[in-house]
């Protein structure tokens, strides 16, 4: 769940229905406060979680584990 009364801003999630939807969340300005799980789960699937981590002051753009559940 994504806590929308927090200070942080920055954070948002946008989705595309069709057949297979998509959902997308994006954080803007990530810091390495904003490493660890993310879970995602529709209404009628089993939820699944990525582990991300943000290193600081490092250029990879992305570094993901997905979890097996």
């Amino acid at each position: 769940m994504i806590n929308y009364d927090t200070s942080r801003g920055g954070v948002t999630v946008s989705t595309e229905p069709g057949p297979k939807t998509h959902s997308r969340l994006i954080i803007n300005h990530a810091t390495t406060g904003d490493s660890g799980n993310y879970t995602c789960r529709a209404s009628n699937t089993e939820a699944d979680t990525i582990y991300v981590y943000v290193s600081k002051g490092d250029n990879t753009a992305a570094i993901q584990r997905q979890e097996s559940s």
